[in-house]
């Protein structure tokens, strides 16, 4: 009998640590990035019709961008699903820079995109960082992200295409840093990044519709 009940709670303790290495692998070893499309995942973690993910995801306090000491990508707190809007003070004069964070698209560009590992706070550098919110349960905060971007020289390298189409880059020549980089006709991120879906679609049609092209970045793109 002793050995009957030994055999049977053997087989329980494999049953449970099965179980257990199953759901191991199914949270945590198979989560793949967020702004993966579902078709890439096949998970219902990053399924862009899965509200708390698309939440969780785009409803996080983002680092600043800055250039310089300027302030050209923010978030603001909000009173909404999201809790946080990411705001563009400098608008189409940055927005080849930055980018545009949206919810309505569950998307991002620019360095948003690029730098979103540092912006929503999961980059490896960060993780002191991410302890410390886990220890003294503070909301976690992104990484702002510093530009070499001159402001003066931006706003001069705009003013001195005067709406035209083209583009600027300027660099500093002794250390290749770029102190400028503008693309004209541009758009205003900011209504890319509205919570209103039916403000940011009415928005990406315009913007699409514009034979000017303002949302090709012609620093990088070409026209």
């Amino acid at each position: 009998m002793n050995r009957q009940i030994r055999q049977v709670t053997v087989l329980v303790l494999v049953m449970v640590l099965a179980l257990a290495a199953s759901l191991t692998s199914v949270q945590g070893l198979n989560r793949p990035a967020l702004w993966e499309s579902s078709s890439q995942q096949g998970t219902l973690t990053t399924d862009s019709r899965n509200a708390r993910m698309v939440y969780a995801q785009f409803g996080t306090d983002r680092g600043q961008i800055l250039a310089g000491d300027t302030v050209i990508a923010d978030s603001e707190p909000s009173d909404d699903a999201y809790t946080y809007q990411r705001t563009y003070p400098g608008g189409e004069l940055y927005a080849p820079l930055t980018g545009y964070f949206s919810t309505s698209f569950s998307s991002m560009t620019g360095l948003e995109l690029t730098a979103n590992s540092v912006l929503n706070g999961e980059d490896p550098s960060l993780f002191s960082s991410r302890i410390k919110s886990l220890v003294t349960g503070e909301t976690q905060q992104g990484g702002a992200i510093k530009l070499t971007i001159d402001p003066r020289v931006q706003q001069a390298a705009w003013d001195a295409l005067g709406g035209r189409r083209g583009a600027v880059v300027a660099l500093d020549p002794s250390t290749g840093a770029i102190l400028a980089l503008v693309s004209s006709p541009s758009y205003d991120p900011n209504l890319l990044a509205a919570h209103d879906s039916d403000t940011v679609q009415s928005a990406w049609e315009s913007l699409n519709d514009d034979p000017a092209k303002p949302l090709v970045n012609r620093t990088i793109g070409g026209d």
